[in-house]
């Protein structure tokens, strides 16, 4: 983490790595204490000091991240909260205004003071949730600059890896370095190509262990794709994809529910319906 301007020192930093999305994403959140209240809202609750919430703006507006293989800046914290010796009742200090605002905006406040269990289980919760929350959903909540669309990758495509001529092609699964898959002449139209982002190959007898980044889709005769010749081979046209490894999905390979496959071939889906399709070891 880099602060191009003047220095900054929140008080804890919370950083999270996860797998799920990305190989080592880190989601970052920062947490500073403050020891006084400014006042009580009309609930009767108190509330933190607003200069307070300011500098959780300014944090999070002024650390970034730098990748050691770029020069490019990029935004590091997701969000920013204060902790301060608040009161008030568990169900008002659920609804204040500090605390709506975490949900709004990802700034905000929680109460935290000695022998108060009930309102400290709302940041407890809170933590938990961060833990337990799949990246994409953590990332479709950041608000985008105006003008800009963010976009969270999450669809993925399993499909039948099935015997070919082309050499290496099935091995190239196997060992977890393929760069191209190719279907077969006919694919599902209800499939929408657009938006698929990621690979899961499913061999017959292994399963599906391995996500490939998708990085180009595009057509291919049977020719090209099989590469083969001779006058039995019909040149008819296949959809190519262009991929790049991520990482595993699995340690070992699982086995998957080939009647949720559309024509035993595929599977259009994402990382959250991941377990309708996999079939559970009850062992």
């Amino acid at each position: 983490m880099v602060v191009p301007t003047v220095p900054q020192k929140p008080d804890i930093v919370l950083q999270l790595t996860k797998n799920d999305l990305q190989e080592g994403m880190k989601m970052t959140y920062l947490f500073d204490a403050k020891y006084r209240i400014d006042g009580k809202d009309r609930n009767g609750v108190d509330v933190p000091p607003e200069d307070a919430i300011n500098q959780m703006h300014r944090y999070r507006d002024a650390i970034y991240y730098k990748d050691c293989q770029s020069d490019a800046l990029k935004k590091e914290v997701i969000g920013g909260y204060i902790l301060f010796p608040g009161d008030g009742e568990p169900t008002d200090v659920a609804v204040s205004k500090f605390r709506k605002t975490i949900d709004e905006v990802n700034i905000g406040a929680f109460p935290l003071r000695p022998k108060d269990i009930h309102n400290r289980l709302l940041l407890e919760q809170f933590i938990e949730e961060l833990i337990q929350n799949k990246s994409h959903e953590t990332i479709s909540k950041v608000i985008p600059q105006k003008g800009a669309l963010l976009q969270v990758p999450n669809r993925l495509l399993v499909g039948l890896v099935g015997n070919s001529s082309r050499p290496g092609y099935t091995q190239s699964f196997l060992d977890g370095n393929a760069t191209l898959y190719y279907t077969g002449p006919k694919f599902p139209t209800t499939i929408s190509l657009h938006d698929l982002h990621y690979f899961v190959p499913y061999i017959k007898g292994e399963g599906v262990r391995d996500l490939y980044e998708i990085i180009r889709i595009r057509t291919i005769t049977s020719k090209e794709a099989k590469q083969a010749e001779g006058e039995d081979i019909t040149d008819d046209m296949r959809l190519a994809f262009e991929l790049r490894f991520s990482r595993k999905l699995f340690e070992d390979y699982r086995q998957i529910d080939t009647h949720k496959m559309i024509n035993y071939t595929f599977i259009d889906t994402t990382f959250d319906e991941t377990e309708k399709w996999l079939i559970v070891n009850e062992s």
